[in-house]
């Protein structure tokens, strides 16, 4: 069944719960924080726990007042009942539903960026730090090769082992990137918003997110490797620890090296692959 499906599938259950009245809306978000369970909350193979406590600090789960918790439990519990386990819903080779819905709700918290050109904190929990990551698996397994044919070769890609970036990775990022952002319902956005093909969906977010330029691409990573910028505050100290230990490398890319990664990607962007 496809994710399409299931979200509407989610929609009747959400008309089938009794839950607080001052919590209805949110149910699209609880449905997006318990989909991203357990891998972006405790951990699982994907991510250490050490590394999946950085999602609840950049995506946390408010507690107070007493009727929202109630109503993410009610909501969660009829969600585990119903459905099982997260990881049964798509074929993983082509979705990531944790992923995407981890990326969703980081931009849902963190907002989007003001230019084409620049990232935003929303962006560190899909394509930014995505591609980061693969630094730390170049570091790792790259031995030599050219970076950007070793990137080239790897972003998007289907089956490659210890690839941080492969094409679930790419259609969650997307597909975060292009719900969050769309007016609506965040409910009907999902419905309809997935219901196109998912080289579709990469096409799009290339073209609004970046403006379709890998100059915008690479400008926006450049921002980010020399450290995290926050309001008025640009390379905030110690965040490039937090990068590193994100990406799990023991450095961040020198500026020749982030546009060669950004090249690349901007690259499977403007030409997103198809598993058909």
């Amino acid at each position: 069944m496809s994710l399409s499906h299931r979200l509407r599938y989610y929609r009747r259950l959400h008309k089938s719960q009794t839950l607080p009245l001052c919590c209805t809306d949110s149910f699209p978000r609880f449905i997006l924080g318990w989909l991203r369970k357990p891998c972006y909350w405790t951990g699982c193979d994907k991510y250490k726990p050490e590394v999946a406590a950085l999602w609840q600090a950049y995506t946390p789960e408010p507690t107070t007042p007493e009727d929202f918790a109630l109503a993410r439990a009610v909501c969660e519990r009829a969600l585990e009942n119903e459905i099982g386990s997260i990881f049964d819903l798509v074929n993983p080779r082509f979705q990531d539903v944790a992923h995407f819905a981890a990326s969703t709700l980081g931009y849902l918290v963190w907002g989007n960026p003001d230019t084409v050109d620049m990232y935003g904190i929303g962006d560190l929990g899909g394509w930014a730090l995505d591609l980061l990551s693969m630094w730390g698996v170049y570091e790792k397994l790259g031995d030599g090769a050219d970076l950007g044919q070793w990137m080239s070769s790897r972003i998007g890609g289907f089956d490659i082992v210890d690839n941080a970036f492969d094409y679930a990775d790419l259609v969650a990022d997307a597909d975060a990137w292009l719900i969050s952002t769309e007016p609506g319902q965040l409910s009907t956005k999902m419905r309809v918003g997935l219901a196109v093909s998912s080289r579709e969906r990469i096409a799009q977010f290339y073209e609004v997110r970046f403006n379709g330029s890998d100059s915008n691409v690479i400008a926006a990573f450049l921002h980010l490797i020399d450290g995290l910028d926050w309001g008025p505050f640009d390379n905030v100290p110690f965040t490039k620890e937090v990068f590193l230990k994100a990406a799990r490398a023991s450095r961040l890319p020198t500026v020749d090296e982030g546009t060669v990664m950004a090249s690349a990607f901007s690259a499977v962007l403007a030409n997103p692959p198809s598993h058909s």
